[in-house]
């Protein structure tokens, strides 16, 4: 799980350094800001079962982004596979 969202907090960073998009760096930073918390709580020792609630916060975040450049891709597709093992190990 720490490296799914070190990885996703790579690729967050990239998108915010690279966004043509204005609008989309302050949401990249507040999705850089909950990531953190995300990684610093799994490198603390929590489950994938005691995050779960932080991923759904997350989820709504981002559902509350709207992000509009061509980086979003890349970005959704590092949250899926973070979302995923959050999700899957949790009802393991």
């Amino acid at each position: 799980m720490q490296e799914l969202l070190a990885e996703y907090i790579d690729v967050l960073h990239w998108a915010e350094s690279s966004t043509r998009q204005a609008e989309d760096r302050a949401s990249y930073k507040a999705l850089l800001a909950e990531a953190a918390v995300l990684l610093a709580r799994s490198v603390k020792g929590d489950e994938a079962e005691d995050l779960r609630p932080l991923v759904e916060a997350h989820d709504r975040l981002r559902g509350h982004s709207w992000l509009r450049g061509e980086e979003q891709g890349a970005v959704e597709q590092a949250w899926a596979r973070v979302r995923y093992a959050a999700f899957h190990r949790a009802a393991t």
